[in-house]
């Protein structure tokens, strides 16, 4: 059965993004006094955010307090990365990402993005890539557009569906 779908990461794998995703999260959580590792922030990658931010909570003194914050919180690291996103000299695609798109595309394979980010963040960053408006993928995907975010499959699912591959074994991730 041949690939008819590939799916790719944005932040960190299709974007260089001098890892600000790590840092803007860290900003938004000092900002209300939690001071979280980069580790800790790093092994959640992936996740949707306000899961993230709940997860880091959750171990600190007062976490109570702020776990009735967590809207808050991801307001303002949405704010931070919109600004990043949009302004950031350091925000531009992976070497050689755009050919890959475009080789994939002209071999018939249909090429999606997804992303942890919910679309609010996603949107401005690929309208700054340029990649929809090239033809370079026909599709994306946000952490707040599917019932469940990574790790499960909602969002490749949905993803799927929008593109018309019904078989799994027809995608790439």
């Amino acid at each position: 059965m041949a690939i008819r779908l590939a799916v790719f990461d944005l932040a960190g794998t299709t974007v260089n993004d001098e890892d600000s995703v790590n840092r803007c999260l860290r900003a938004s959580l000092e900002a209300v006094g939690l001071a979280v590792g980069r580790g800790a922030v790093n092994d959640l990658m992936g996740l949707p955010k306000p899961i993230a931010i709940q997860r880091l909570i959750e171990p600190s003194p007062g976490h109570q307090h702020l776990l009735a914050r967590i809207d808050e919180i991801h307001d303002d690291f949405v704010s931070r990365m919109v600004r990043f996103y949009q302004t950031d000299a350091s925000v531009f695609e992976i070497a050689g990402t755009s050919e890959v798109f475009a080789s994939l595309g002209q071999a018939g394979i249909t090429v999606a993005v997804n992303t942890g980010f919910f679309r609010n963040v996603t949107g401005p960053l690929l309208q700054r890539l340029g990649w929809e408006k090239k033809g370079l993928i026909q599709a994306s995907i946000a952490s707040d557009e599917a019932p469940r975010g990574r790790p499960h499959p909602g969002m490749v699912q949905l993803l799927m569906e929008r593109v018309e591959v019904r078989d799994a074994r027809e995608g790439a991730k």
